[in-house]
């Protein structure tokens, strides 16, 4: 698969017990579905997730959403992980994986276990 950031070849990895697939020059990780829930303890990828607003893509372009790495043609959906709106995600709407950016697991991991 390719990075969905910077077109390198992503590299198969174990996290834990979860094969994963992450980009060396960019430090992203792709997950399929049900693949972030085993890593965070959770039952579901995105429990608390809601649609970015577009105020909030100000980093992003509108016109270049990220593509899948695994469906290679479909654009992903930037989704907040939680209400608190800190952790943007990318996920696909066709296989529902998750393109985490670098940082972005350590934060989701760290909002998870505050609120517990």
């Amino acid at each position: 698969m390719i990075c969905p950031r910077d077109g390198s070849e992503l590299v198969p990895e174990v996290f834990g017990d979860v094969d994963i697939d992450a980009c060396e020059k960019c430090d992203g990780i792709w997950v399929d579905r049900g693949e972030l829930a085993r890593i965070i303890g959770m039952e579901k990828d995105l429990p608390m997730s809601e649609p970015a607003a577009v105020q909030d893509l100000t980093d992003r372009s509108l016109m270049s959403k990220l593509v899948c790495p695994r469906c290679t043609n479909v654009e992903m959906d930037p989704v907040y992980f939680e209400h608190s709106h800190k952790t943007l995600l990318d996920t696909c709407p066709v296989c529902s994986g998750i393109w985490l950016d670098a940082r972005e697991l350590k934060e989701i991991v760290r909002s998870v276990y505050q609120t517990m």
